[in-house]
């Protein structure tokens, strides 16, 4: 059995973050080979970065149609963090959000929220 987070009674303080030194460092277990990437994709603009409690937890998102992405999420505090951010993806008007991930911890995590696993992704490298 994992590790539990806390869950705190106090709400998150999230700021919206851009890319920086703190960012990489506090994402690079996550994205691992796509950290280039999706730092392109934050300072483009179509991704958006997040820094909850002064940088316990690192989160990337972005808008698609009436779809909220969770790109990437790493650190503490999500149980923390997933009421705030339900709460802002309705008032924005988004229908449903999404998260693709090979870890099955967060796959538990997230299932607290009512998220349920809808596809799985198959691969072969070549």
């Amino acid at each position: 059995m994992g590790l539990r987070e806390k869950e705190s009674t106090q709400a998150p303080h999230v700021e919206r973050a851009v890319w920086s030194a703190d960012a990489e460092q506090g994402l690079s277990l996550t994205l691992q080979q796509d950290l280039q990437w999706m730092r392109q994709e934050v300072e483009k603009g179509i991704a958006q970065l997040w820094r909850i409690n002064q940088g316990a937890l690192w989160v990337v998102t972005r808008g698609e149609l009436d779809e909220l992405v969770l790109c990437c999420v790493q650190g503490k505090g999500l149980h923390d963090f997933m009421p705030f951010l339900i709460n802002q993806a309705r008032k924005q008007g988004f229908k449903t959000m999404r998260c693709h991930t090979d870890r099955k911890g967060l796959l538990r995590a997230l299932q607290r929220y009512g998220v349920r696993q809808r596809e799985v992704v198959l691969e072969l490298t070549l």
